[in-house]
Formats: structure tokens, C-alpha cells, sequence
């Protein structure tokens, strides 16, 4: 069907119901102050996933470091969330509770997509509250993958063991463009 070069619905909160009678679905197009909607959820290719990593015993975020009477490099695997054929366009840090224990002068995290690599971040200080650490747009260009891509984070506290770690949250922000 041909209305004309444009069909212009213009209203203070337009939306298109579409409906397939073959398919049986209905889908509803809107438009918000900023962005094209799909039953009333903006519509984007961009997605950012937050995960949390807190100090030892610290509750609500979706890993913690585990208790160890020493210093070494602990590793979190937060999983497959790069869907597979994604590109990733950034990656970063914000710590939001400062990290604190007996006797800690420094917490550095390595953030990349090996197990013990910092291939998006190299490592940096995450220990006060509000660090922010971001990938250097070069460590960035990593080819999409065929399969969904996990991301790791390892940390290494400075003059305390894990088990004298009391307090720390840290969020790691991975954005990336889904196919």
C-alpha cells in the first residue's frame, strides 16, 4: 500500500499498532522525548550491562572476592555477558564503596576478556570511592565473536590479606552494540 512519500501522524504521544492476523501478534510503536519505543520500551541496539563485585561478606552486589589468608591475584568471572556477534564499545569502573581493611593500601583490578589479562583494562587503582577506571579505545578493538564472550576482572589488595578486607564495592560497566 502506497499513501505517498510520507505518512505523517503527528500528536502530543503518537503510536502505530500494528497487528498480523497471520501471526496472531500485536506490536505497538510510540515515540518518546528522546527515543523510538516498542510497547512503550525505548528502542536501541546499545546496551550496557552493570555488575557489582564487593570485598569479602559485603551483601548486595553479584560477586565478592573470596576470604584468603594471603595476597594473591583473585579472579571474578562475571560470565558471557558480551552476546555473541556484539561489539564492544567501552568498558569501565566506578568504585562506590570505597574499599577498607586492616592494614590495605591499595586494591588495583585488571579488567578484560581473559581470565588473567587486561585486555580492555590495564591495571588501575580502584580503591577509593568514586575511582573511575575506563578502556583505552585501542584495547577496544577486539573482533566480535561467533559466541557469546565472557569478561574477567582480577584483583590484587596491597598490605592486607582478602579475609581483612571489610568494606568495597566496586561496578564494572560493559556497553557494546547487539546484532
Amino acid at each position: 500500500m502506497t499513501i505517498g512519500e510520507f505518512f505523517r501522524i503527528t500528536m502530543s504521544h503518537p503510536k502505530l499498532k500494528l497487528k498480523s492476523r497471520f501471526f496472531g501478534v500485536e506490536h505497538v510503536l510510540g515515540v518518546d522525548a528522546k527515543k523510538f519505543t516498542h510497547k512503550g520500551i525505548p528502542i536501541s541496539n546499545v546496551k550496557t550491562r552493570k555488575l557489582t563485585i564487593g570485598g569479602v561478606g559485603v551483601t548486595g552486589c553479584d560477586f565478592n572476592f573470596a576470604s584468603a589468608a594471603n595476597t594473591n591475584e583473585q579472579v571474578i568471572d562475571l560470565g558471557s555477558i558480551i552476546p555473541a556477534f556484539a561489539r564492544v564499545l567501552d568498558v569501565k569502573t566506578h568504585t562506590e564503596v570505597a574499599f577498607a581493611g586492616t592494614s590495605l593500601t591499595a586494591m588495583v583490578m585488571e579488567t578484560g576478556n581473559t581470565s588473567s589479562g587486561a585486555q580492555f583494562i590495564a591495571s588501575a587503582t580502584i580503591m577509593a570511592k568514586d575511582a573511575i577506571t575506563a578502556a583505552n579505545q585501542a584495547t577496544l578493538d577486539i573482533a566480535p565473536a561467533a559466541t557469546a564472550s565472557k569478561v574477567y576482572c582480577s584483583a590484587t589488595p596491597t598490605g592486607a590479606n582478602w579475609s581483612a578486607i571489610t568494606a568495597g564495592k566496586v561496578s564494572v560497566y560493559v556497553s557494546y552494540i547487539e546484532v
